[in-house]
């Protein structure tokens, strides 16, 4: 997840303009960086006595990480909560005023869900190299393919 509004390379005096220019995107990316990094590093250990003996000895292992899962069903039935989650999705959706040159509004995951559905429809497209090279790793490592690798690509 991207806690703040610029990417690393916007760094500097644009950046700083924020404060004047959007002070609510500003504090707002000040603060999901603090609690991202505060979750991620206070969790991984980020600040302890380990992490500076760690640090010492590689110096590039400078930030934590952590993924937190959490089980649904433990707060409400599952298929409600899907439910729930999909019904405020299309509200936002349908709710929502696309911005810039868009012509449509997608939430995070929303462009990866079309092209789920659309490489269930109609598989995924690769080029001729990369199939001739996944049939030679399937002779390789012993590995059944669900194409005649012996076939022509291309009349086939």
């Amino acid at each position: 997840m991207a806690t703040c509004i610029l990417t690393d390379h916007q760094r500097g005096e644009v950046f700083e303009q924020l404060e004047s220019e959007m002070p609510a995107a500003f504090f707002k990316s000040v603060g999901y960086t603090a609690i991202a990094t505060l979750l991620g590093g206070a969790f991984a250990g980020q600040a302890g006595e380990r992490a500076t003996q760690i640090l010492s000895r590689w110096p590039g292992a400078r930030l934590g990480s952590m993924l937190w899962l959490m089980d649904a069903g433990l707060f409400a039935p599952v298929a409600e909560v899907r439910s729930t989650v999909t019904d405020m999705s299309n509200l936002a959706a349908r709710e929502m005023i696309p911005v810039g040159n868009h012509d449509e509004v997608l939430l995070p995951g929303g462009g990866e869900h079309r092209l789920e559905n659309t490489y269930r429809a109609d598989g995924i497209k690769i080029g001729i190299e990369a199939l001739q090279r996944l049939s030679e790793l399937s002779e390789t490592w012993d590995v059944e393919v669900p194409w005649d690798a012996q076939a022509d690509p291309i009349s086939s």
